[in-house]
């Protein structure tokens, strides 16, 4: 081998979301980013790759310093493991009114999986969920409809509809169909990727409630 990895290099920033009614900063996501060094440069991990210690720790430094709630990533397997539900309703009570987030990738797939969605929406917990782009041209469209009310937020990312669907015209009729569905169920819509003030004018049009994106921040992260 020409190259041995010895140890992953790791680093935590938060991204704010923006009310676009408002302007105002509502919520930090928290996100991880790894260096890749075949490569030599910084690359975002969706999914956090800790231990709910560490989690725990980064949600309380957040919070504390920035405005608004924090977000937090969690795989299927985070969100399903009952020590870390524990763990993060304890904190999310006693930061209220401050709020803690729980992003997944998906809505209910099982009956476990929405039965923790109603347990963490119980104890002052948001549910931000991100469909696949697909999902209202399949079948799972008769599960997002009863899965839709066990979530508050539900988020796309805008340069990805676009390498989905090129036509502006066909981004702008997928997000209108996603407004109907959660305006039917009382959810939000956010809209993350926003990299410019095209991609917010865009997103004023559509009168999406928040925003998220390096155009309201760009990472700094260390040089190595």
């Amino acid at each position: 081998m020409d190259h041995q990895t010895l140890m992953n290099v790791y680093d935590y920033y938060s991204q704010p979301v923006v009310e676009l009614a408002t302007g105002e900063t509502k919520a930090n996501e928290l996100q991880i980013q790894l260096f890749d060094q075949q490569v030599g440069y910084w690359q975002q991990v969706l999914v956090f790759p800790t231990i709910s210690e560490v989690l725990l720790e980064m949600a309380q430094a957040t919070i504390d310093k920035l405005p608004g709630d924090v977000i937090l990533s969690l795989s299927d397997e985070q969100f399903l493991d009952p020590r870390l539900a524990d763990a993060l309703i304890q904190f999310a009570n006693a930061q209220y009114p401050k709020r803690l987030v729980i992003q997944v990738k998906q809505l209910g797939k099982t009956d476990a999986f929405k039965a923790q969605l109603r347990r963490y929406r119980s104890q002052h917990i948001w549910l931000l969920s991100m469909p696949w782009l697909d999902v209202l041209t399949s079948p799972r469209r008769a599960m997002l409809r009863r899965a839709l009310p066990e979530v508050n937020v539900v988020k796309f990312d805008l340069q990805k509809l676009r390498d989905q669907y090129p036509q502006r015209n066909d981004v702008i009729q997928f997000i209108h169909e996603w407004q109907q569905l959660t305006t039917e169920a009382g959810v939000r819509l956010m809209l993350s990727g926003i990299d410019s003030v095209n991609d917010e004018q865009f997103a004023k049009q559509l009168a999406i409630n928040y925003v998220q994106g390096n155009f309201y921040a760009q990472p700094e992260l260390p040089r190595l």
